[in-house]
C-alpha cells in the first residue's frame, strides 16, 4: 500500500518509539503549543503523535485540482450578485453588500484565494489514491504549520533528510514564512498594526495558536497585526478603527476568520450599534485590502463537488449530487437499499467539523440544498507506535504573484479506522492513542 521509501521511512521514525514522541510534545510546549487538551489554558487541541508521511505525487495533484477548481469557478463568470448569493440569507445583510461582493469578485479575476483541499485515502490494486471529502476557499493554519514542522524535525530529524517539510520539494521553512509574512503585509508593510486578524471571540477558539503565530511572523505583541473580534472595531473619521494600547490605530488590511456558525453567533451576541458597525466594516470595506472576507467563505465549497464531478474536472471526486427536487424524485429512489441511502453521506453545505453528516441517511433525511456523497473507504495506510490509523490529508495553498495557487504545507488528522468523523474536535474529545491533528512531511519522487 506504501511506496517502499515512505514505508521505510515510517520504520526508521516508529523505531525511535516514544522517546520521539515525548520530544515532539516537549518541544510544541517550548512554543507555548499544547499538545493534548489542557483546562488550564483553554486548549482543546490533540497533535496527532506520529508524523504523516505523503507522497509528493498525491500532494502536487491536489494543487493542480486546487488550481482547475479555482480557474472552473472563475469560468463561470460569476458577478457579486452571485456570490451575494451564496451567503445565508439571515447573514447576507450584516457580513457582505452588492458593492462588497463586486470588490470580491474583481479580486478573484485576478488571483486565486487562500485554498484547502482536502482527501482521503482509497486502497486500490495501483496503491492509495486520493478521494476528496471537501474543499474551502478561506484561510487554514500555514502559519501554525511552520512551527509545529520545527517541532517535529527537532524530535525527529531524519525527516529534514529524507522528506520535504513544506508541500514543495525546494520550499523551505524559512523561505515559507518570508512569502507568508509578505502575503499578510501586502500594503500595511509600513506598519503591520494597520492589519488584522478577525474572528469571533478569538482567543477562545480551537485557531488561536494560528492567529498567535500570524501575529508573531508580522511583528509580534507589540508590533504585529491585531488579534479581535469584530466587535472591537469602532468608526472614526468615516474609517475603520481599534484601539492598542491607548492609541486609536487605522485598520487597512483584514484576515476575516469568520465561519457561518460565528457569524450567526455575533448576530445573536451584538446589539443594535454593533450590528451596524459590523455591516459598515463587512459591507463597506470596498477600501479596505481583504486577505479573506466571510464571502470566501462561501465562495468555493463542497457544494461545488456535485458540478464539478459532472464535468469530470478530477478522478478524485466521488459520484455527489446536490439534493434537490428533481434528484429527490428521478436519482434518489434508485439508490435505497430498504429506507436507507447505504453508501452514502450526506452533508449541509453550509457546515464545518463535521455538523449535520449523516452516513447512510434515509430518505426523509435527505434535506434540500445538502450535498450527497458517495461515502469514501478511507485506507488505514498511517503507522503508528498504537497501530494503523486512517489519515484525512489536506493540502493548504496560497496565491503565487502570477495569481495561481502553490502548495504551502499538508495539514493532516488522523482517526481509528473504527471512527467515522475526522474533524479535529471529535478526534479530541476521543484522544484514541495514535490520532489527533497535525502536519504531515511530504516525499517527493
Amino acid at each position: 500500500m506504501l511506496l517502499p521509501e515512505i514505508a521505510d521511512l515510517y520504520d526508521t521514525v516508529l523505531a525511535q518509539g516514544e522517546p520521539g514522541v515525548d520530544r515532539f510534545y516537549a518541544a510544541l510546549r517550548d512554543r507555548r503549543i499544547d499538545p493534548v487538551p489542557n483546562p488550564a489554558t483553554g486548549s482543546r487541541n490533540l497533535y496527532n503523535p506520529s508524523p504523516m508521511i505523503v507522497s509528493g505525487t498525491l500532494v502536487e495533484q491536489m494543487v493542480a485540482d486546487a488550481n482547475r477548481f479555482c480557474g472552473a469557478l472563475r469560468a463561470e463568470g460569476r458577478n457579486g450578485a452571485a456570490l451575494l448569493a451564496r451567503m445565508p440569507s439571515d447573514v447576507r445583510d450584516t457580513f457582505a453588500s452588492p458593492e462588497i461582493a463586486d470588490r470580491i469578485v474583481s479580486d478573484l479575476r485576478v488571483a486565486h484565494p487562500l485554498t484547502g483541499v482536502d482527501a482521503f485515502l482509497e486502497a486500490t490494486t495501483n496503491g492509495l489514491k486520493l478521494a476528496y471529502l471537501e474543499w474551502q476557499t478561506v484561510g487554514m493554519y500555514l502559519t501554525l504549520g511552520r512551527l509545529v514542522l520545527q517541532c517535529m524535525a527537532q524530535a525527529w530529524p531524519v525527516l529534514a533528510e529524507r522528506a520535504s517539510l513544506t508541500a514543495q520539494p525546494t520550499l523551505t521553512l524559512a523561505a515559507l514564512g518570508e512569502r507568508l509574512r509578505a502575503f499578510y503585509l501586502a500594503g500595511i508593510e509600513d506598519d503591520p498594526r494597520q492589519g488584522v486578524v478577525l474572528d469571533y471571540q478569538p482567543m477562545t477558539q480551537p485557531t488561536r495558536d494560528e492567529f498567535r503565530a500570524i501575529q508573531q511572523l508580522t511583528g509580534g505583541e507589540r508590533d504585529g497585526m491585531a488579534i479581535l473580534d469584530p466587535r472591537a472595531i469602532t468608526r472614526h473619521n468615516g474609517r475603520p478603527h481599534y484601539r492598542r494600547d491607548g492609541l486609536l490605530i487605522p485598520v487597512r488590511r483584514v484576515y476575516a476568520r469568520l465561519v457561518y456558525s460565528d457569524m450567526q453567533r455575533l448576530l445573536a451576541e451584538s446589539t443594535a450599534t454593533e450590528r451596524t458597525l459590523l455591516r459598515d466594516l463587512f459591507g463597506g470595506g470596498t477600501d479596505l485590502s481583504w486577505i479573506s472576507h466571510p464571502l470566501h467563505f462561501f465562495y468555493g465549497s463542497k457544494a461545488d463537488f456535485p458540478r464539478f464531478w459532472q464535468q469530470g474536472l478530477s478522478s478524485a471526486l466521488g459520484a455527489c449530487w446536490t439534493v434537490d427536487q428533481a434528484f429527490m424524485e428521478r436519482q434518489a429512489p434508485t439508490l435505497v437499499t430498504g429506507d436507507r441511502l447505504v453508501g452514502y453521506v450526506q452533508k449541509p453545505v453550509t457546515g464545518q467539523s463535521g455538523q449535520g453528516v449523516i452516513r447512510h441517511p434515509r430518505f426523509d433525511e435527505l434535506r434540500l440544498g445538502a450535498v450527497l456523497q458517495r461515502e469514501i473507504v478511507p485506507a488505514d495506510c498511517h503507522l503508528t507506535l498504537w497501530g494503523r490509523r486512517t489519515p484525512e490529508i489536506r493540502v493548504m495553498c496560497l496565491p503565487e504573484a502570477d495569481g495561481t495557487l502553490a502548495a504551502g504545507l499538508v495539514y493532516t488528522r488522523v482517526k481509528a479506522p473504527e471512527v467515522f468523523l475526522s474533524n479535529a474536535g471529535d478526534l479530541a474529545a476521543r484522544r484514541i492513542p495514535g490520532t489527533g491533528e497535525g502536519y504531515g512531511v511530504v516525499v517527493f519522487p
